[in-house]
C-alpha cells in the first residue's frame, strides 16, 4: 500500500482567519489533535452538538480547519463555518447524534486531554 501525503489546505483560509481574529474572533488550528483536543484546550466549559459519525468529527486532523469563537456573529461573515455550540457552563458536553459525552468539572477535561495526548505521541 502506498502512503500519500495529506491534502493541502486552501491558502486563502489563513487570510480569512487572520482577518477574523483581527476583528475580535478567536481561532484555534485543529490540525494537531482534531476538534476534540481543540475543545479540551480552548473551550473546557462548552456545549457542543455534532451530527454524523463521532470519530471523524472529533479526531479529523485535516489541514485548514479551525475551531472559532466570537461574541459578535458578524465577524464570522465570509467564513465557511458550521455553528456547533456555545461556550460556558460547568464542563465540556459533547452531543453526537443524541448521545452525550460529558467532562465535568473542567479538571476532567484536562485529565482526558493529557491522556489523549500521551497516547497520540507514544504510538
Amino acid at each position: 500500500m502506498e502512503a500519500r501525503p495529506p491534502e493541502k489546505a486552501d491558502p486563502s483560509i489563513l487570510e480569512k482567519i487572520r482577518s477574523f481574529v483581527q476583528n475580535g474572533g478567536f481561532a484555534a488550528d485543529i490540525s494537531a489533535g482534531g476538534l476534540i483536543a481543540a475543545l479540551a484546550e480552548c473551550a473546557p466549559a462548552a456545549a457542543v452538538s455534532l451530527a454524523g459519525d463521532a470519530i471523524p468529527a472529533l479526531f479529523d486532523e485535516s489541514p485548514g480547519r479551525f475551531l472559532i469563537a466570537y461574541t459578535d456573529k458578524s465577524v464570522a461573515e465570509g467564513l465557511d463555518a458550521v455553528e456547533i455550540g456555545t461556550v460556558g457552563g460547568d464542563g465540556l458536553i459533547i452531543s453526537v447524534s443524541g448521545e452525550n459525552i460529558a467532562f465535568t468539572p473542567p479538571q476532567e477535561t484536562d485529565a482526558a486531554l493529557d491522556s489523549l495526548t500521551a497516547v497520540m505521541y507514544t504510538e
